[in-house]
């Protein structure tokens, strides 16, 4: 009985160790960057964590563009009295774009 249990046992961790591989990969991007919007007064935060971040653009569904941020060293952009409308953040080093979001505003 014992040899069966300690058999049964092992088998048992082998079997979580092997299922344990295959589990939904966890995104990373996903935590890169978190917005926090007062939709109803129009304001925005924003706080990301990858250094590679150098610009932030900025397209109102208005088409307005808003010149690029340069935010090298910073790791957070606070943005007020935003107008209502959908506005698509695009975070970008020199040469590439790294993360885009969107931010609805609705006074």
């Amino acid at each position: 009985m014992k040899t069966a249990f300690l058999t049964f046992a092992f088998f048992l961790g082998l079997t979580v160790n092997i299922f344990a591989g295959n589990e939904v990969p966890y995104r990373l991007d996903d935590d890169k960057i978190q917005i926090t919007c007062n939709a109803s007064k129009g304001d925005a935060s924003i706080v990301w964590s990858d250094t590679r971040i150098e610009f932030i653009e900025i397209v109102a569904s208005n088409g307005q563009f808003m010149p690029t941020i340069p935010v090298s060293d910073a790791k957070s952009l606070h943005m007020n009295d935003l107008m209502n409308g959908t506005y698509t953040l695009i975070f970008k080093t020199a040469t590439e774009e790294l993360y885009t979001r969107t931010i609805e505003v609705n006074r």
